[in-house]
């Protein structure tokens, strides 16, 4: 679970939950003994909360790895939540936030999430800080480390996480490893949350929004709302259209932008949104001129996904596709005669909460490939522009469109 998952009154919750199960527990009680032992280990461990996920994963010389994994395990089993450590670690998550302030890309990120739908979950402010995990609950009566212990035992439960151990060992060794150690986790039988409404509805599409910067950039971003795709990951039609957006030969939105001196890149792509919603978005780094045709170039690229749309699937981009990626070299065992009419995927594969390289080829005779998948995507391309919020002291304003 993630952010979104979040009590109201609590934002921030789940992040400082990551932070505090790294602050001891029942059977290892010392603070931060887990990093202690992964630094004399020649080792690392990090973490992240994402809006429907986090993410724990570490790294330590092979011949420590066991005890590692219990040490690691107790997070999810026995977690102390220590009054003392709660009060010190609300400083660091704070700390993170003030960290993040000046940085434009946190700000936008932000800014995406106040102004979508006030009653969408994706109306939060995920990181936390001081006073939403302080200072507001104690004016309340909130008890922190209650909420803590509570939202633990309610999200943290074996069902919904996935869990993955690579080492020197044998794969039977692995798996007695995991059992052993992972065992004790309980199943509380919580279904996964899903977000079955997109936080961009139809009153918060056709909008703009100026924003001023930190840092002195020239940016122009394009955002449209889309389904999650995560369950066609196999047939990829964001790939399509990721590879047209970013297309930089004669005849493409960049080069004719290029040509007219308004932008130096272009990239477009999809972007996890949580489960159930996703969105897709182009960012333009404009020139000093671009910025004076910001309507022209939204203009164009929407003629350009016209034409993308109106023209259908097209077999020279799949094969265009194909050759980019038998030119890495980890897959030169691809590059066959008989493989020159399939469609080659690769990227990261996430499932579960558990990452790890995927590599799909597929022909297009294949009941997962249809061409109508793509079609269907680029018909979710309707008007979204961009954006921000108080949590970032970001001045911006909006109009239609």
């Amino acid at each position: 679970s993630g952010y979104l998952s979040d009590p109201k009154d609590l934002p921030g919750l789940a992040h400082f939950c990551e932070h505090m199960l790294f602050m001891g527990t029942e059977t290892y009680p010392a603070e931060n003994e887990y990093n202690k032992f992964l630094s004399e280990h020649s080792g690392y461990s990090n973490a992240y909360t994402s809006a429907d996920h986090t993410n724990y994963h570490f790294e330590v010389s092979p011949d420590h790895l066991e005890k590692t994994l219990d040490i690691f395990s107790k997070f999810f089993i026995c977690p102390l939540f220590d009054a003392s450590s709660t009060d010190r670690e609300v400083n660091a998550v704070n700390s993170e936030h003030e960290k993040n302030i000046p940085n434009d890309a946190w700000r936008l990120d932000q800014l995406e999430k106040a102004t979508c739908d006030p009653k969408h979950d994706y109306n939060r402010f995920g990181t936390g800080n001081k006073e939403t995990l302080e200072t507001i609950p104690k004016s309340k009566g909130i008890d922190v480390r209650n909420e803590l212990l509570k939202f633990h035992n309610k999200w943290y439960s074996s069902n919904i996480m996935g869990l993955a151990i690579l080492g020197k060992e044998s794969l039977d060794e692995l798996e007695k490893y995991a059992v052993d150690k992972f065992k004790d986790v309980k199943n509380k039988n919580v279904s996964t949350p899903e977000w079955t409404t997109h936080p961009y509805g139809k009153d918060q599409l056709k909008t703009r929004g100026y924003v001023t910067p930190v840092k002195d950039v020239r940016s122009l971003l394009v955002t449209f709302p889309i389904p999650d795709l995560q369950e066609q990951h196999k047939s990829g039609p964001d790939n399509y259209l990721s590879h047209l957006i970013g297309h930089e030969g004669p005849g493409s939105l960049l080069s004719e932008l290029r040509r007219r001196g308004w932008c130096n890149s272009l990239v477009g792509g999809p972007r996890s949104g949580a489960k159930g919603f996703a969105f897709f978005t182009v960012t333009v780094d404009l020139t000093l001129d671009g910025i004076n045709h910001a309507d022209d170039i939204v203009e164009l690229l929407f003629q350009y996904i016209k034409l993308i749309h109106d023209q259908g699937p097209q077999e020279w981009i799949f094969l265009e596709l194909f050759v980019q990626i038998i030119h890495e070299p980890c897959f030169n065992i691809l590059r066959t005669k008989e493989q020159l009419g399939y469609i080659v995927v690769s990227g990261i594969r996430k499932s579960s909460g558990v990452q790890g390289l995927r590599i799909i080829v597929q022909s297009d005779k294949h009941p997962l490939f249809v061409d109508s998948r793509i079609e269907a995507f680029l018909a979710q391309m309707k008007v979204r522009n961009d954006f921000i919020d108080p949590a970032y002291d970001n001045p911006f304003y909006f109009k239609e469109v």
